[in-house]
């Protein structure tokens, strides 16, 4: 279940957000502006600008950015508008965006760092406008976008559906960076090889659930406890277990203008963990001491491994956290020294200089560093400036709102981005493996597993390029008393998951096993191959019940009979023509197009399975990109009854 709480959404939160006051100042903005195919950036003054809105995040950033564009030699020119023409192509546009505070730093006497943003542009628009300048018209274009970080931009917009073996969600994520993402990874435990990782992303999901590949890397991350952070001066995506220790930045007290706690809901219920595994059923407590009784929230679990169990127990109870305090700071005037989240800010250095400018540092503050996790900020012109005779470095002013979202430097709570939750299962068909007998034998194999020595068994994945996955050895939806493992290359119906699979349906008949409509027969099929086998048939002739058993080993064959009034007790070679199958009915079991397993003892074949022992899993090949699957034959009927 997923453990992050993203409280944004919380009434609260949202109303301590609005209290920052609107402050009149003067910024210096520099846009560029370029297409991924050339890098000759377009470059507009802060004075094009008349609207920015920024929310910086701990995992990655979003805003939008509205400018004003003139074009005075005829409203359609392209002449100066050099922007319309990369609007108008569908190519990737880069955005380069730097704010600074028109005031020097105190500090070094000079302007401060300006704070950059190197963002893609997701959405697009533009309008044509005509403006009065004197006696003469001003035709100009007013352009807004939306961007974020490269990494919400493209991964919102991939939707895999592919399957990997014996690899690591390292390795997944790596196949599908680009030239503009950049992910590092401090935590060793994404690198950890797994057997499977399935991504079912699906597009065409209804909206609640439909989780793009960036939706559901965040699930992940949310799952295994781990950060998705977002380093803002070298501009790459990092993974870590814990969050870094902040280094400390120096606050500038003028500039704020207020510091609120708030204290997020605090969980009243018990915590329970429950293991449904009949033969070893469990409740264990998590306990919390601010609890209410009755109140309870109960997380379902199920194994038959005891190691498993307490290891879900022990994740379960790393992630039930309290919730610490957290602050938000409101502005007066910009930053006069940019900074980041993930940035350190220790009140007990600026005591007194907080106390002069009439602001009270909370209690909780003043007990530890604190850690920027998020920032927002709003600037917006009301003058229609669209004379493109700055070059950048004039300040302009702004009616701006900053606030600042501070938390101890002890506190673990995730900081991932909102989610949508995907969908699985996703129900794939697949092949049944069996490495035992000879290719044209109908065997039944288990794999057990190395660890637990637990049976599964092994199927085939013909759209993911023939991938070998493991699911449970058990009876399906068969009772107990039935044992009737599935055979070599039975056609399954596969319900896949993140990182384990289950069958859960069976799809065709066995080759002979089909009986005409016409006897209205049924018929239990047990054995090898046609021509090796014992069979139960039930059919009618006439309107009357007949029941047959049979064993068949090549010629060798035994039959009993029972028909209206009379009983056949054959013992011998069968007749010509009376077999109840043929050799060729292995032709329906053999998947078209689909390289075989070779029995064991045999060297491999090329991009097939290597064999192994019933004890020992087979290497799985590697992964690939769905391929389209071959459409077996229509099963011939049988010969008999």
């Amino acid at each position: 279940m997923p453990r992050n709480t993203v409280r944004g959404d919380s009434p609260l939160f949202v109303a301590l957000d609005d209290e920052a006051p609107t402050y009149r100042d003067g910024l210096v903005l520099r846009v560029e502006f370029s297409s991924v195919t050339s890098p000759r950036p377009i470059l507009l003054s802060g004075h094009n600008v008349q609207h920015l809105s920024l929310d910086l995040r701990s995992s990655g950033f979003s805003g939008e950015l509205v400018v004003l564009v003139s074009d005075d030699i005829a409203l359609r020119s392209e002449q100066r508008d050099a922007l319309l023409t990369l609007f108008r192509a569908p190519d990737l546009i880069k955005l380069r965006l730097t704010v600074q505070a028109a005031r020097l730093d105190r500090d070094i006497n000079a302007l401060p760092l300006p704070l950059e943003i190197n963002a893609l542009v997701s959405e697009r628009a533009l309008s044509e406008h005509v403006a009065k300048l004197g006696d003469a018209p001003l035709s100009y274009r007013r352009y807004i976008v939306r961007f974020a970080d490269a990494a919400q931009v493209l991964w919102r917009q991939h939707f895999p559906c592919e399957l990997f073996t014996n690899k690591s969600l390292r390795q997944v994520i790596d196949s599908y960076r680009t030239t503009h993402i950049v992910v590092e990874y401090p935590d060793l435990e994404v690198g950890q090889v797994k057997p499977m990782i399935f991504l079912g992303c699906d597009s065409e999901h209804r909206p609640s659930e439909r989780a793009s590949f960036y939706d559901l890397l965040m699930w992940r991350l949310d799952e295994m406890d781990k950060l998705f952070i977002y380093d803002y001066n070298r501009k790459v995506h990092q993974i870590h277990g814990s969050k870094p220790r902040p280094s400390v930045f120096d606050l500038i007290p003028g500039d704020l203008s207020g510091l609120s706690t708030y204290y997020p809901e605090y969980p009243r219920y018990q915590k329970n963990v429950l293991n449904d595994f009949v033969e070893n059923v469990q409740n264990r407590i998590l306990d919390n001491v601010k609890k209410v009784p009755t109140l309870r929230q109960d997380h379902l679990f199920n194994t038959m491994i005891a190691r498993g169990f307490d290891r879900e127990v022990q994740d379960r109870t790393v992630a039930f956290r309290m919730p610490k305090p957290e602050f938000v700071m409101h502005y007066r005037a910009f930053p006069s020294k940019a900074y980041y989240p993930g940035a350190g800010i220790d009140f007990r250095v600026d005591k007194e200089d907080l106390e002069a400018e009439d602001i009270a540092i909370p209690t909780e503050a003043a007990l530890e560093v604190c850690r920027v996790y998020r920032m927002t900020l709003s600037a917006r012109r009301h003058e229609i400036d669209v004379a493109a005779v700055y070059d950048g470095l004039v300040p302009a002013s702004f009616d701006l709102r900053t606030r600042v979202w501070l938390e101890l430097a002890s506190d673990t709570q995730l900081r991932l981005p909102p989610y949508t939750l995907p969908r699985y299962p996703v129900a794939i068909e697949g092949r049944v493996v069996s490495e035992a007998g000879t290719l044209i034998e109908e065997t039944y194999q288990f794999y057990p597993e190395t660890l637990s020595q637990i049976p599964r068994y092994k199927v085939m994945m013909p759209v993911f390029g023939n991938q070998v996955i493991t699911t449970p050895y058990n009876p399906n939806t068969l009772p107990g008393q039935f044992y009737f493992p599935l055979y070599k290359y039975e056609r399954v119906l596969v319900d896949m998951f993140f990182d384990r699979a289950m069958i859960c349906e069976m799809r065709e008949w066995r080759a002979t096993a089909q009986l005409p409509q016409d006897s209205q027969g049924d018929q239990l099929l047990l054995g090898k191959t046609p021509l090796n086998r014992t069979s139960v048939v039930h059919w009618y002739e006439n309107n009357r019940p007949v029941f047959e058993i049979e064993r068949l080993n090549q010629f060798d064959n035994q039959v009993v009979k029972i028909a209206e009034g009379n009983m056949l007790l054959q013992v011998g070679t069968p007749p010509l023509g009376v077999t109840s199958g043929t050799p060729i009915g292995r032709k329906m079991v053999l998947p078209l197009g689909m390289p075989a397993v070779p029995p064991l003892g045999s060297p491999p074949l090329p991009g097939g399975l290597t064999p192994a022992s019933p004890s020992t899993p087979s290497t799985p090949s590697t992964p690939s990109t769905p391929s389209t699957p071959t459409t077996p034959t229509t099963p011939p009927g049988p010969v008999r009854p």
